[in-house]
């Protein structure tokens, strides 16, 4: 294993076949706690944070089945709400996924703006490529979508 510092960020990485991680950095020109009122919003990602990208959730025993634009289908578990860190963690829990955990947590960034870091770790390595593809789609549209909502 190989540890490369960047700044404050240290990245680890592996061909070992540990879980891959991929981390977005989305930065939004709207404020940190209108960002987090609707990433808390866990059953309306479709309507809040990614229109289009997902196009159906049906909220079910503490989980959401979520249905993409390119016709996917997962069921997705609240893991965890964090008010005060302004963190939220999911996890797929079936599907071809052995492993799926994610966070979405809100940083203040300035005085109307701030920062959104998405986090997945994922196995098998095989669908690294794949997620992050869906996720910088699904980044742009919920960039725009934050923003748009701030000037209302």
């Amino acid at each position: 294993m190989r540890f490369q510092s960047i700044g404050l960020l240290i990245l680890a990485c592996s061909s070992l076949g540990t879980a891959a991680t991929i981390r977005k950095e989305i930065h939004i020109k709207a404020k940190s706690a209108a960002v987090w009122d609707a990433v808390r919003d866990f059953d309306n990602v479709d309507k809040r944070l990614v229109p289009g990208f997902v196009v159906e959730v049906k909220a079910e025993n503490g989980g959401r089945y979520v249905t993409f634009a390119n016709g996917s289908k997962v069921r997705e578990l609240l893991v965890s709400v964090d008010d005060n860190l302004r963190r939220l963690v999911y996890a797929i829990a079936d599907g071809s996924f052995k492993t799926y955990s994610a966070s979405v947590q809100v940083f203040p960034e300035g005085k109307h703006g701030c920062l959104l870091v998405w986090i997945v770790d994922l196995l098998p390595n095989s669908f690294e490529s794949y997620i992050k593809t869906q996720m910088d789609s699904a980044a742009m549209i919920m960039k725009d979508t934050l923003e748009k909502a701030s000037r209302k």
